[in-house]
C-alpha cells in the first residue's frame, strides 16, 4: 500500500537488487537505493544521497523509465 504520492515504507522494498528511489523522514534526504548480500551473508540496504553520503531510508518508490 502506498501513500498519495507513491512512496512505500522501506520493509516493502525489492530485496533482489533492483534500484529504487529512497527517502528518509528523518533528514529529508533522497538517493538511489539497493538492497545486497555482503560476505556476511546479510542483506544490507545501499543507500547514499547526491552527495554520496550514507542516510537510513524511511520510505521508497520505482525508479521512472529512462528517456527514449
Amino acid at each position: 500500500m502506498s501513500d498519495t504520492n507513491g512512496w512505500r515504507p522501506i520493509e516493502t522494498s525489492p530485496k533482489d537488487g533492483e534500484d529504487f528511489l529512497a527517502y528518509s523522514d528523518a533528514t529529508g534526504k533522497y538517493g538511489v537505493a539497493y538492497w545486497v548480500t555482503y560476505f556476511t551473508k546479510e542483506l544490507t540496504l545501499v543507500c547514499n544521497d547526491s552527495l554520496g553520503e550514507w542516510f537510513n531510508p524511511t520510505h521508497w518508490m520505482p525508479l521512472p523509465e529512462p528517456p527514449k
